[in-house]
């Protein structure tokens, strides 16, 4: 038997909660977000979210806690319905991992550009509500990325 869920949480393998708490937190944060779009909201932050990323967007302020900037990338809260608006696809990058091992996946540039395409608002937690395991495990994804610029949650 199968559940029905309104929303998916994404968590990368270099991130985790330190408590249910922030866990807890999470979920309010999404549940006060109050947007006319569809949305995300990316509950790892760190000085990224005061610059544009992959979308020229100069992120907003919000409220106390939520600041909008439209990118993702990793750790985030979305509706089910982002499987529809991104065709059930991510489109692979053609990168020569060997070649450049500190580049990312490119999944979060590529969520960020659909989502941006179809309308929908991508907004980040002033204070990050996860923490990085790089003092329980390296990072399987980018683990030279993470040594050269690792994970400062805000």
């Amino acid at each position: 038997m199968y559940a029905n869920y309104d929303l998916v949480m994404m968590l990368p393998d270099d991130v985790m909660f330190e408590s249910s708490a922030q866990f807890d937190m999470a979920i309010d944060q999404w549940n006060k977000l109050r947007s006319d779009k569809p949305h995300v909201l990316s509950i790892l932050s760190d000085n990224r979210i005061h610059n544009p990323q992959w979308i020229n967007y100069i992120p907003k302020q919000i409220n106390e806690s939520i600041v909008q900037t439209q990118w993702l990338d990793g750790a985030f809260i979305v509706p089910l319905s982002i499987f529809r608006a991104l065709d059930f696809t991510i489109q692979p990058r053609d990168v020569d991992w060997e070649e450049f091992p500190e580049l990312g996946s490119g999944v979060g540039a590529y969520i960020s550009r659909t989502l941006q395409s179809k309308g929908w608002n991508m907004y980040h937690v002033k204070r990050s509500l996860v923490v990085p395991q790089e003092n329980y495990h390296e990072s399987k994804m980018n683990p030279i990325e993470r040594k050269h610029n690792p994970l400062t949650p805000l």
